[in-house]
């Protein structure tokens, strides 16, 4: 009885089973008797099979024919993670991979051959289908089409030179808003956005150097010039036979960040034939902290850098021009300007020499104090009659800046003692200054003035027979120093000479003014 009963149960448990767990045959018997239950079976188990992509450790063979057909998807359990394979009426390829263990699906990303396209104003990416593709030719490229689905990616290598041209909309380049020169070997991303747009968010160079310093050089002859928010590095390429003014392109149109290099590459910028840089528009130009609407560009080679903040300033972060040096040789309370664009100001300057005396009365005068802003320079004193010679000058002030020295004034020569009748005897020797020139004195006659602006003293007078000879004047004091980011302008004051003594016999020479000099430097 028993055995009655388990007989029909075994066979019933058998017909309910899978034939082959996830690789269940896809077909039917089309001979013999078979049951609705049986049959039911058969397609249940051939669904779970499709459902479950044919999974298992080996390459299903449960198709009709016994083997697999084009199309046909495996689910191949035999690595870890899983792996999802299409048959393509050949080989099993792998498209995916499935990690049941951190649940991540991850699909192969291209695939197939590598296809090459030809560079055209319109280079149609998604002509071919695979996500790597060659962009062969030197043809200027505009756009990438817009046959590609939204989101799609496509891997570029170029085998060429040529100029992909940025837009900020159709064509948008990590370049900062500038075209890129492709070299052979170069690659890069592109992501297509719809509508015909496409963003390039990496770009690798073949030399592994920045992309940055790909930029392109536009030269300009001996006029006038607008430049272009396209341009990068704008040179002359001749000599300016005018003064030329090239101007900026508004800083919104040109790219927050983006470097502007203007330079005379053709060496033809002159004091007389200078470049000016202008604003364009409303813009401003911010030039070592002062907001100006051009500068100027003045010597041989002078090159400038800028850089936009995108929206209405260009900002002025490095000048190469020659130092613009200027000489004071008189002047009370005036004004020094300097020239736009100045770092820092080197300035050398002497007070006003003394006089020397004349023979027997009248003393030689003293000069005056030299000053620069703040800055002094000590006169030097006059001589004195049938004596001494005058003190140079010392004890000036500092200001801001620097000190490079301070040196003070030669004392003027002294008197020489009578002699016996009918002698001559030569007045003191003027002090002499930093800068040289001090007066010359003579035998029984008239001291000699020191060189011009020289701050140094003029010589004392000589005297004949048994007078004394008189001092002469001494030399104003010298002071050398650096102001860093000064202002944009300073008052000074060129000390001026002090006479030699009128004739009381013979007069005494005339001191020298002062003198400043100034060199204003640019980086």
């Amino acid at each position: 009885m028993l055995k009655r009963f388990l007989a029909p149960a075994a066979l019933l448990l058998a017909l309910l089973a899978p034939a082959a767990a996830d690789q269940s045959t896809l077909s039917s018997p089309t001979t013999g008797t078979v049951s609705g239950l049986q049959l039911t079976n058969n397609y249940n188990n051939a669904l779970n099979a499709l459902n479950t992509c044919n999974s298992g450790n080996s390459a299903p063979a449960n198709q009709l024919s016994g083997v697999p057909s084009k199309g046909n998807c495996w689910l191949d359990t035999s690595a870890t993670p899983n792996l999802l394979k299409m048959y393509d009426g050949t080989s099993w390829l792998l498209i995916a991979y499935l990690d049941t263990t951190n649940h991540v699906w991850t699909p192969i990303v291209a695939g197939g051959t590598v296809n090459t396209v030809a560079s055209a104003a319109t280079t149609d990416l998604c002509s071919t289908q695979p996500a790597y593709v060659q962009v062969s030719g030197t043809t200027t490229i505009t756009s990438f089409g817009s046959n590609c689905q939204v989101g799609q990616l496509k891997w570029i290598t170029f085998t060429g030179a040529l100029t992909l041209t940025h837009n900020a909309t159709s064509l948008i380049l990590p370049n900062n808003a500038g075209n890129i020169t492709t070299v052979a070997g170069d690659a890069a991303l592109a992501v297509y956005l719809g509508s015909g747009n496409w963003k390039v968010p990496f770009y690798t160079k073949l030399n592994g150097t920045a992309l940055s310093s790909a930029s392109t050089v536009t030269t300009h002859g001996d006029s006038d010039y607008t430049i272009l928010s396209t341009d990068q590095n704008v040179v002359t390429s001749a000599a300016l036979t005018l003064a030329r003014t090239w101007k900026l392109p508004a800083a919104s149109a040109f790219g927050a960040g983006k470097e502007l290099k203007v330079c005379d590459a053709a060496n033809g910028i002159t004091s007389a034939n200078t470049l000016t840089v202008a604003r364009g528009g409303a813009d401003t130009i911010v030039l070592q902290g002062t907001t100006v609407t051009s500068y100027i560009l003045t010597n041989a080679g002078a090159c400038t850098s800028l850089f936009s903040d995108g929206t209405s300033k260009w900002l002025v972060y490095a000048q190469r021009m020659v130092p613009q040096c200027s000489t004071f040789t008189s002047g009370s309370g005036a004004t020094d300007t300097l020239p736009v664009g100045t770092t820092h100001i080197r300035v050398r300057m002497v007070g006003g020499g003394g006089g020397g005396a004349a023979t027997s009365t009248n003393n030689g005068s003293n000069g005056a104090d030299t000053s620069y802003g703040s800055w002094t320079a000590i006169h030097g004193n006059g001589g004195s009659v049938s004596s001494v010679g005058g003190n140079g000058g010392t004890g000036g002030a500092d200001s801001t800046g620097t000190l490079i020295t301070r040196v003070s004034g030669a004392r003027g020569g002294s008197a020489a003692q009578a002699n016996a009748a009918g002698s001559q005897t030569p007045g003191g020797l003027g002090g002499s200054s930093f800068f040289g020139g001090a007066g010359a004195n003579q035998a029984g006659g008239a001291g000699l003035a020191a060189t011009a602006n020289s701050g140094s003293g003029g010589a004392g007078a000589g005297a004949s027979g048994t007078a004394a000879s008189s001092g002469a004047g001494g030399a104003g004091e010298f002071v050398e120093f650096i102001v860093p980011t000064p202002g944009a302008t300073f008052t000074y004051t060129v000390g001026a000479q002090g006479n030699g003594g009128s004739a009381g016999g013979a007069a005494g020479g005339n001191g020298a003014a002062g003198r400043i000099e100034r060199c204003a430097y640019f980086e």
